[in-house]
């Protein structure tokens, strides 16, 4: 299957493989620089490190031991704004990170919204 794939996979856009690297690439930076000037952080690694997968430093946990399955927040975005997205815990319950990843389905508005609810919901003491 893995054959049909790549064939599946070079014939979303005009120029193959290559270009959806480029297009999904451009995607995630673009994310995360949405989600990284709404949370009024540095973007944590160089542009020249990241594929189409980007992990972005939160603000600190709630306090306690760190969730067993699924963090509150990653819980909340998607009961309250039907945003999936992984956020990771990392050795403490202060240490987390939430993953974006870019393909051909996402736009930008996605991350837009993402970046826009971040900052409500990380106010909110169960999440902050």
């Amino acid at each position: 299957c893995i054959p049909e794939a790549l064939r599946f996979l070079a014939g979303l856009l005009p120029g193959g493989i290559d270009a959806l690297r480029a297009h999904n690439h451009a995607l995630v930076l673009d994310g995360r620089t949405a989600i990284c000037r709404a949370l009024s952080i540095e973007a944590p690694a160089p542009e020249s490190m990241i594929g189409s997968l980007a992990s972005i430093p939160l603000p600190k946990g709630p306090p306690g031991d760190p969730p067993l399955f699924l963090d509150p927040l990653q819980v909340r975005l998607f009961e309250s704004e039907r945003i999936e997205v992984p956020v990771m815990g990392l050795d403490n319950p202060a240490r987390r990170l939430l993953r974006i990843s870019a393909q051909a389905y996402n736009d930008r508005g996605e991350y837009a919204r993402l970046a826009a609810v971040l900052p409500r919901l990380l106010g909110e003491t169960s999440l902050a």
